[in-house]
């Protein structure tokens, strides 16, 4: 059953990645963007930053983003930013 569970979770990460980068590349996304730009948006199936920063992983893994950590300068919480790829953004 725990393989079931696991095919199943691949399935969705994938299939959230693969939401994400077509948005990315029909221009949807600012560059950089946040997770929270991408929930907030309400697409179908990216509506929960758990579901978002696991699609954000994929992308990463695969090279078509990457992130950069900034920080507040009022010191606030740090922010992460993705930049898309330019071979990605020029699809």
């Amino acid at each position: 059953m725990q393989c079931l569970a696991d095919f199943v979770a691949v399935r969705v990460r994938v299939s959230t990645a693969a939401l994400l980068a077509t948005r990315m590349v029909r221009g949807r996304l600012a560059n950089p963007f946040t997770a929270r730009e991408v929930y907030r948006n309400d697409w179908t199936g990216l509506t929960e930053p758990r579901v978002v920063a696991e699609a954000l992983e994929s992308l990463r893994e695969l090279g078509w983003i990457r992130s950069e950590a900034v920080i507040a300068p009022d010191g606030g919480r740090p922010a992460v930013r993705f930049h898309i790829n330019p071979r990605v953004a020029d699809r």
